[in-house]
């Protein structure tokens, strides 16, 4: 049930994005009947730096099952101008029962434009609640704890009036846990 809801809310983010996409494109047709962007030079369009803000959900693939808002931001640094390999920085907070922090450097491979292929390490640091030991009943204490995950995943950028926007899908390994990362990314290349 869970994971029907989940690819539901999936497709309907990306129909969004498709629309939002065919809004924000001016058509022209040229002489020879081909249709293009109009007033757009396609070369124009590199930009080494792209920075994102990303607004979504992590749901937990086992354990609780939990799917929890999440804020993120970011930073991808292009190695040419054909735009095909990079390599980036994230972070983002998960707010579930308790805050969770997850920090990575993954490299980037586009094998067709707009579309971005990722993974790479990353750094969790969340706290626990531990029973105390000193006897007395109904206290706890809260300990930091910290692990290392590899992030998988993809974005896929549709550039809207010199912005981008898109479908973010990440997966997330950790050494007793699996989470998967969903949302949409709002960015800018300079």
């Amino acid at each position: 049930m869970k994971k029907s809801k989940i690819i539901i809310q999936i497709s309907f983010v990306l129909f969004l994005i498709c629309n939002f996409n065919a809004l924000g494109q001016d058509h022209e047709i040229d002489n020879q009947g081909n249709q293009d962007y109009a007033g757009e030079d396609h070369d124009s369009h590199f930009h080494p730096n792209h920075i994102a803000i990303f607004t979504g959900a992590t749901s937990q693939l086992e354990e609780d099952k939990d799917t929890d808002f999440t804020l993120g931001v970011d930073y991808v640094r292009r190695f040419s101008e054909s735009g095909r390999w990079g390599i980036g920085v994230f972070g983002e907070v998960i707010f579930g029962k308790h805050t969770e922090w997850l920090f990575g450097i993954p490299v980037y491979f586009s094998p067709f434009n707009n579309f971005w292929l990722r993974a790479g390490p990353a750094l969790e640091i969340h706290e626990d609640e531990m029973k105390s030991d000193s006897g007395m009943t109904g206290s706890t204490k809260t300990e930091t704890e910290t692990g290392f995950a590899l992030r998988t995943g993809f974005v896929y950028d549709i550039e809207v009036y010199g912005f981008t926007l898109g479908p973010n899908l990440s997966i997330d390994f950790f050494r007793d846990k699996t989470s998967l990362a969903w949302g949409l990314n709002i960015g800018k290349g300079f």
